[in-house]
């Protein structure tokens, strides 16, 4: 599993995570506080509140999420974190 936080700042922005985000067979949630939605899902995304940073947690093993952390650097806003 990955660890990191992101900020998707626009509707525009939005639109390219999850198009970036749906083109993995893995999970990816997103997390506001208690909240957990499907990163795949967009009405899940435009239900967060977009002008914070969310974490976003990759359900994948490292190497397998390597090719998602680089199209996702421009939304990251703090390192990755590797949980296992």
């Amino acid at each position: 599993m990955t660890v990191c936080h992101v900020l998707i700042n626009s509707v525009e922005k939005a639109l390219d995570f999850n198009k970036i985000i749906t083109s993995y067979d893995f999970d990816v949630d997103l997390v506001n506080g208690h909240t957990y939605v499907d990163a795949k899902s967009l009405v899940g995304i435009f239900s967060l509140p977009l002008y914070k940073p969310l974490e976003l947690i990759v359900h994948s093993d490292e190497m397998e999420a390597e090719p998602l952390e680089e199209e996702l650097k421009p939304y990251r806003i703090e390192e990755i974190k590797i949980s296992r």
